[in-house]
């Protein structure tokens, strides 16, 4: 009793194959002449493989290169690709901590050792413990010096002000003594003068600044400079004042014409004289002249004198009567003695 294809692979299925397997084959629509067979190797010959190779390929990581042996390009039924990635910690046997360092504190298990040129960056937050090595390039904490202060010293015209924290801010305690250097300028205070006067000079204005300077002796005077003093003499006849006004305080070495019209013109002998000095009054006006003493002071002219004292008086009786007085007294102001004296002059 013959059988068609269908009936022989269910009774009795190949499910591998040899190169000298018969392979049978039906058309469809099947009919009894229609049965054909060959050879598994002429099928594959004729048809080639029963499936198209595809190839296996490989991304690598930042970190993790892949390498793939065999024949990958024709390896697989499809394409496919691994791409690789970190997950979890590097462990310190691969060259990681074991740790997640961006969010978990970081701990150390064994020692912590650092070689070449590196750049460490930290904060330190809430309660902190370091234990330095008692050897090697790293300082005990008993090497690392306490905060120092700084403190200032002023100068008499520069004063100095610290700031922030100057009691801890030094390795070592320091201070600061402020001085002058240079010359202080005008517009600070000083003089602009930059160089060291010698005696009897003073600072001259310039128009712009200060120039250190002697005084210049003018006629009749002359001026003595010494080491921090000047000394300014009357020489000749001395100072002449047209006098104009009826009273006057007279100074001493100065002369003075009466020119007061009818009016009397009261001169008072100086107040402050040195032995030597004097004074002159030439008379030039109706009115006349009076000499007036302060308290123990006292005019001499030959065998007369004045009254002692405020109430006495030397004066003029004519238009034109002169006189000239010289201090006589070893200090001060109080003798006075006529020298010449033209007119007739009245003693009171």
């Amino acid at each position: 009793m013959s059988k068609n294809l269908q009936q022989v692979y269910t009774t009795n299925p190949i499910l591998t194959n040899q190169a000298t397997d018969l392979m049978y084959f039906a058309r469809s629509p099947y009919a009894g002449t229609d049965d054909c067979g060959m050879t598994y190797s002429s099928f594959a010959a004729q048809f080639g493989a029963p499936y198209t190779p595809a190839a296996l390929s490989g991304t690598s990581d930042t970190n993790v290169t892949i390498t793939l042996g065999g024949t990958p390009l024709t390896a697989l039924l499809h394409a496919a690709s691994i791409t690789m990635g970190w997950t979890g910690q590097l462990s310190p046997a691969r060259g990681g901590t074991g740790v997640n360092n961006g969010t978990s504190t970081f701990t150390i298990g064994g020692n912590f050792q650092m070689t070449g040129a590196f750049t460490f960056n930290g904060t330190l937050t809430g309660n902190t413990a370091v234990t330095f090595p008692t050897s090697g390039t790293l300082a005990t904490t008993s090497q690392i010096p306490t905060g120092a202060a700084l403190t200032e010293v002023n100068d008499t015209n520069v004063t100095l002000t610290l700031g922030g924290s100057p009691t801890t801010a030094l390795v070592n305690a320091a201070s600061i003594t402020a001085g002058w250097t240079g010359t202080l300028a005008v517009g600070r205070g000083g003089l602009g003068i930059g160089t060291t006067p010698t005696n009897g000079q003073i600072p001259i204005g310039n128009g712009t600044n200060y120039t250190a300077a002697t005084i210049t002796a003018g006629t009749g005077i002359t001026v003595g400079n010494g080491a921090g003093s000047i000394t300014i003499s009357v020489t000749g006849s001395g100072n002449w004042v047209n006098q104009t006004t009826g009273t006057v305080t007279m100074g001493s070495n100065t002369g003075y014409t009466v020119n007061n019209g009818a009016s009397l013109v009261t001169l008072t002998l100086p107040t402050t004289a040195n032995q030597g000095d004097f004074v002159e009054i030439n008379g030039s006006s109706a009115g006349g002249w009076s000499i007036a003493q302060a308290a123990g002071q006292q005019i001499f002219m030959g065998n007369q004198s004045t009254t002692l004292g405020a109430t006495g008086s030397l004066s003029s009786t004519n238009l034109h009567d002169c006189v000239r007085l010289r201090s006589t007294a070893a200090s001060g102001s109080t003798t006075w003695v006529v020298v010449s004296a033209i007119g007739s002059l009245t003693v009171a």
